[in-house]
């Protein structure tokens, strides 16, 4: 990752808010999976939102090429989402989760001696680049360069220069490997032992989502612990219009809420995302197009002038003090309730 990747990953963690934008192509859905991935071992819950769909497909296919994830996050893939979590529910209520082929202490064991041997041979790497640039005519005279590689000659080997670059290369392939099967041992452990402890947690969320009225399934959300289902599930994927039908409005119930293609999210939208997070990460790109169009004022009083005469207003109004009535019946109704 990038410096400025790695410090999008700070401010994440440790800020109320935080922006991150660029260009297309500049890597920002890689840092948002690499930013759920990193919450999500440090025991947070992540949810990652976006008006259109298409972004979200993108983060989770970084999940899951880029990092290999295979556990820990609920997508709504073709089925939509509420069918996509009953099914994926309904499979971990039944079959369970088989243990890790390998322990996540016994992993993490390994990923350390692995970066410890990737850091000595980027050093080792380094020096060799530092020693060659030195000899090179940009670094010394010809002839002073000739003299130093005589002296040099046993620090500067090209062919063990190019095969410690082979050796870089395979050590961080390893690397990648490691880490990706650490992460979803650390998530097929967890799920082992809430599924031992907390399986009617589980089962009360899944009945909840299986409810045929609204009034029911807030009643069956209202008797789940969420922070268990969260624990089961610490990444969700999800545009804003699915959320009221798969979550209860809870305040701060995940730990932060990712934005992402931000300028294409209406600020009504976003609202009951951000009520659901403690924290928030902005992502997008300020050069794009908003999500409505602007008209100067000036046109817009032509426009308003040239379109709705003084009857024309008497009837919009009547229309929206009607829909008014209408909205403050329906809220007044829900509440008697």
């Amino acid at each position: 990752m990038s410096q400025a990747q790695e410090r999008a990953l700070r401010n994440a963690a440790h800020f109320p808010l935080s922006l991150v934008s660029g260009p297309p192509g500049t890597g920002k859905s890689f840092t948002i999976a690499a930013m759920a991935i990193d919450q999500m071992l440090h025991g947070d819950a992540v949810l990652v939102v976006s008006k259109t769909p298409e972004a979200i497909d993108v983060v989770r296919n970084k999940l899951r090429e880029s990092y290999g994830l295979t556990e820990g996050y609920v997508h709504a893939g073709e089925q939509g989402f509420t069918r996509s979590l009953k099914a994926h529910l309904d499979t971990l209520l039944k079959e369970g989760v088989e243990p890790p082929k390998e322990s996540a202490a016994k992993l993490r064991r390994s990923l350390k001696e692995i970066r410890r041997s990737l850091g000595k041979a980027e050093r080792r790497f380094s020096r060799s680049l530092r020693i060659a640039k030195f000899l090179g005519p940009a670094g010394m005279g010809a002839w002073l360069a000739r003299l130093g590689e005589s002296l040099l000659r046993r620090r500067l080997n090209m062919d063990g220069l190019w095969g410690l670059q082979e050796a870089i290369g395979q050590l961080r392939q390893r690397f990648e490997q490691q880490a990706a099967s650490y992460i979803n041992a650390c998530r097929r452990e967890k799920l082992v032992r809430l599924l031992n402890k907390e399986r009617s947690s589980l089962v009360k969320f899944h009945q909840a989502l299986r409810a045929r009225t609204s009034k029911t399934q807030a009643e069956r959300f209202a008797k789940t612990n969420m922070n268990l289902v969260l624990q089961a599930y610490p990444i969700w994927l999800a545009s804003l219009d699915e959320l009221n039908e798969i979550l209860p409005l809870m305040r701060g119930m995940f730990d932060l809420v990712i934005f992402d293609e931000s300028t294409q999210c209406d600020i009504s939208s976003a609202l009951p995302a951000l009520y659901r997070a403690k924290r928030a990460v902005v992502v997008g790109d300020g050069k794009q197009l908003r999500h409505i169009s602007f008209l100067p004022v000036k046109q817009q009083q032509r426009l308003w002038g040239k379109s709705f005469s003084a009857e024309n207003y008497l009837h919009l109004t009547v229309i929206g003090i009607n829909l008014f009535l209408i909205w403050y019946r329906t809220i007044w109704l829900a509440r008697m309730r």
